[in-house]
């Protein structure tokens, strides 16, 4: 099993390093965008920094490659911010602390930002050294991926003169993808009315939590339960035993992400409140036979809270805010007709969030076929329409589709096989990389994308194989020195 003590010597772990020490969530990537226009400015790289704060760094080739098709390494600097509900970490201005278990590297209770910090560390690490043979080199770490990639977006290419590109944000050693899926960000905005709560009634809490959450794209396909859906479940269960107002629903996730956590105030006359915690315990025992092996840490409960005047949801908002939650499309929708087990559609409904007038739910669609996106897009406006709810799409980006010829596919598996003895895997990943969108901007770019074991990504338990760490770091360098004229 690999330590860290098998990382000593390598550049790439103290950029690593480096790199978490440093806030960077989504939206908030001035420091981490400024520190890399330093890395380059103290080696005399060429550098570019535009209005969206990506980075191109340049580098010439090193002798007896100068004559090699110029080569894009293309990372994102930016990290989903989870943590567990007893973690204080603040992401703003706390740094992330690596710390070594059972031969990975993870962080206490929050993400990791493995994705994408090692694809950052690679990249720095080959513009640091002056022994690694390699073509002329342009970096290009963006920003805001993790949010409807609006850092590619924005990147203006028109000075990239990289024929091939090798993206460094998959997650799985031994597999080179070659495509992905496409993805379009949805908010559902329903119309919400309330009406003051009776007297006679005390706030309870009603939450679902414990869930193993995930990565909605990587994730989706592993019966991990929806923590929404099970509160809207919840709700219409023990609806069904007594007149229940509602309060507020809540759960302020992420789109890209499958809610872990999710909570409702529930307004009950003290003369029901032990029946209903009954009941809440019977349904909790359903949950978990149905989840028995995918969320062994499952939990409801149903619990008083601080006494006090409130409001509840009218009854047809409510039954409205039901009908959305248990009839959008979630999870997984559909499956490859080319190549077996793998996704070809799924939905994601990440986050729901009570906003004055509106209740907001957040969905990721993804597809790697997008005949097949746009039409499950038009199926949830004309939801919206019967609902009287207003669908907001405020990015998407294409799939990326597979390259029957890719000279840089062959360096790349050539690489793999000196290393291994043994050929890696041509795959597609249901997640979102930001090749897809960068074959808008150069549509004849040849284009891999590898990189190390990540596990459980855009969770508080993500965690990066030590061994893959190293594995990958070997592929790029064995890569590079490979030629392809």
């Amino acid at each position: 099993m690999s330590t860290l003590a098998d990382l000593t010597g390598f550049r790439f772990y103290d950029f690593f390093q480096q790199i978490c020490a440093i806030p960077r969530e989504s939206g908030n990537e001035k420091g981490i965008s400024d520190y890399l226009v330093r890395f380059a400015a103290e080696r005399g790289l060429v550098c570019r920094q535009d209005k969206a704060l990506n980075i191109v760094i340049k580098k010439n080739a090193s002798p007896g490659y100068a004559g090699e098709p110029p080569l894009i390494l293309q990372a994102h600097m930016d990290m989903v911010c989870e943590k567990t509900a007893d973690c204080k970490h603040d992401f703003l201005h706390d740094p992330i602390s690596p710390r070594e278990e059972d031969g990975y590297i993870t962080a206490d209770r929050t993400t990791l930002g493995a994705d994408n910090a090692v694809g950052m560390s690679y990249i720095l690490a080959i513009l640091d050294d002056a022994k690694i043979p390699h073509p002329p080199i342009e970096a290009v770490i963006t920003t805001n991926e993790e949010v409807g990639m609006k850092g590619m977006s924005a990147l203006d290419a028109s000075d990239l003169e990289g024929t091939r590109m090798i993206n460094l944000d998959a997650d799985e050693e031994g597999k080179l993808f070659t495509s992905c899926a496409g993805g379009t960000r949805i908010f559902v905005e329903l119309p919400v009315t309330y009406v003051p709560a009776s007297a006679d009634r005390s706030p309870y809490t009603l939450r679902i939590q414990g869930l193993a959450g995930g990565h909605s794209g990587i994730d989706i396909n592993r019966n991990r339960a929806n923590a929404i859906v099970l509160l809207a479940r919840a709700i219409d269960l023990l609806g069904k035993k007594t007149e229940l107002p509602v309060g507020d629903l809540f759960c302020g996730g992420k789109m890209n992400v499958i809610p872990h956590d999710a909570s409702a105030l529930l307004w009950l006359k003290e003369a029901d409140a032990e029946k209903m915690i009954l009941e809440t315990a019977r349904i909790n025992e359903i949950f978990s036979a149905e989840y028995r092996m995918s969320e062994p840490g499952l939990s409801l409960t149903l619990q008083k809270s601080s006494p006090g005047g409130g409001q509840v949801l009218s009854i047809q908002t409510l039954r409205h805010l039901l009908a959305a939650i248990f009839l959008l499309p979630n999870g997984v929708l559909g499956f490859s007709q080319y190549m077996k087990d793998v996704l070809d559609v799924s939905c994601n409904l990440g986050a729901l969030e009570m906003k004055g007038e509106r209740a907001v739910l957040s969905l990721f669609l993804r597809s790697n076929t997008n005949s097949k996106m746009d039409d499950i897009l038009s199926r949830i406006q004309y939801f919206g329409e019967t609902l009287g709810a207003a669908i907001n799409v405020p990015s998407s980006y294409p799939a990326w589709e597979f390259r029957k010829d890719s000279a840089l596919r062959e360096l790349c598996t050539k690489a793999y096989l000196k290393l291994t003895g043994k050929a890696p895997e041509a795959a597609s990943i249901h997640g979102g990389l930001e090749c897809a969108l960068m074959t808008l901007k150069k549509p004849d770019l040849d284009m891999v994308s590898f990189g190390p074991t990540i596990l459980e990504a855009h969770t508080s338990n993500e965690r990066v194989e030590i061994a893959s760490f190293i594995n990958t770091w070997n592929l790029l360098v064995t890569t590079l020195e490979n030629k392809e004229k």
